[in-house]
């Protein structure tokens, strides 16, 4: 199956979305924040049944099936434009994926462990091209990558740590590694960022613009890359965040806005970065539900939230200075 990007981004795969809607909403005035909501998309999704569906940027996934010896890509664009990939590495019987990402044009990359007949551990990095006939598997142990992330130059990155070739002991709890699209590496390095256990790397955000690549840690830190691995910026994140689990989504923008969102006792908030200030303005009135960030169509901000079993709402904000008046 050929991949098509999208046409506008802006409304990009929410437009496609649109087909499943059960209900469209008005743009509403939220007076003192600079995000306003355009509309919402009602979308089942029986085939999500975890819920960790993830939102690429452009169009949902999900991993079913994950631990055994196929696990299945799924991705969702449309109401009759759902498109399954079994993966499957030769000689591995247990696959666990750890992360996924997809690129503007298809691309997917996969990345996790794989186990066989043998006591050796191996982990990995898998490439799937857009037009699914290429498809590349590059084994990474010792490193184990836990997150990862297609950047702006189509090279890729992922965070992890290193073990010892034995598989007894951890020797770096935090890395960072970058490759191209055939799975060569292009660099390794350990990020200067708060310690963290090796475990909790899972809990950490890899995210990625046209220009840059920004991980959201585990210990509450965000850090900017440019796309040949320097550091551009470190930020700490919003205050009252006591876990990773207190963190229910972390997206960046196209033109390099952070947002990311914060469960409170009674409440769900999302914050945008404020880099002059270096810290987090409110962009939208605190939700008393369910709430979860997925990410960025550009500039438009999405958010979702459950509301039966069968379905899911896909909320769409814009900036408010891109809303026009209606002509009079």
């Amino acid at each position: 199956m050929t991949v098509k990007p999208f046409c506008r981004p802006l409304l990009g795969p929410l437009a496609v979305l649109a087909a499943y809607a059960a209900l469209r909403m008005p743009v509403m005035a939220q007076t003192g924040y600079p995000l306003v909501q355009e509309r919402d998309v009602l979308v089942p999704l029986p085939m999500f049944q975890r819920l960790s569906f993830k939102w690429s940027g452009h169009y949902l996934l999900d991993v079913n099936d994950d631990l055994t010896s196929a696990p299945v890509v799924v991705i969702l664009r449309g109401e009759h434009d759902v498109e399954r990939i079994s993966f499957d590495i030769p000689g591995a019987s247990v696959i666990s994926v750890r992360d996924y990402a997809a690129a503007p044009d298809g691309t997917v990359v996969l990345c996790g462990s794989a186990g066989g007949a043998g006591p050796k551990a191996a982990t990995f990095l898998s490439v799937i091209s857009a037009d699914r006939k290429g498809r590349v598997v590059t084994q990474l142990w010792p490193f184990v990558p836990e997150r990862v992330a297609i950047a702006g130059d189509r090279t890729i990155w992922a965070a992890g740590y290193m073990h010892e070739e034995s598989g007894l002991g951890v020797l770096e709890g935090a890395i960072m590694q970058r490759f191209d699209r055939s799975g060569k590496l292009l660099a390794s390095f350990a990020p200067r960022a708060r310690p963290v256990p090796h475990y909790e790397i899972f809990l950490s955000r890899l995210l990625a613009s046209g220009d840059r690549v920004g991980w959201f840690t585990p210990a509450n830190q965000y850090i900017e890359y440019s796309l040949t691995g320097q550091e551009l910026n470190r930020y700490d994140g919003p205050l009252g965040v006591r876990s990773p689990n207190d963190v229910c989504g972390v997206g960046l923008g196209g033109a390099n806005q952070l947002s990311v969102c914060v469960r409170q006792e009674d409440s769900v908030r999302v914050l945008t970065l404020n880099p002059s200030t270096r810290g987090w303005d409110r962009a939208l009135p605190d939700e008393r539900r369910f709430v979860l960030l997925l990410g960025y169509d550009g500039s438009t901000l999405v958010t979702s939230s459950a509301t039966t079993g069968e379905a899911w709402t896909l909320r769409q904000y814009v900036p408010k200075d891109a809303v026009r008046s209606p002509a009079r």
